[in-house]
């Protein structure tokens, strides 16, 4: 998940969700929160997976709104 840049829970804590997150760091790199987006198991989670690139610039956009500097 580190590689990729976000992380998938694929029905892990409720059996109708899946949801994908990534990291909101601090200015010293620490992962302080996160952001992600969450649907219901009837859609597909390879269609989930295709706004990862928009969740991962939300988060670093963020990220750096708190200093955070790659």
């Amino acid at each position: 998940s580190r590689r990729r840049g976000y992380t998938i829970d694929d029905r892990e804590h409720e059996d109708f969700i899946h949801c994908i997150g990534a990291p909101i760091r601090s200015a010293t790199g620490q992962a302080i929160g996160a952001v992600s987006v969450t649907a219901v198991t009837v859609t597909p989670l390879e269609e989930l997976e295709t706004m990862a690139p928009e969740l991962r610039q939300a988060a670093e956009n963020i990220s750096r709104a708190l200093g955070w500097n790659p």
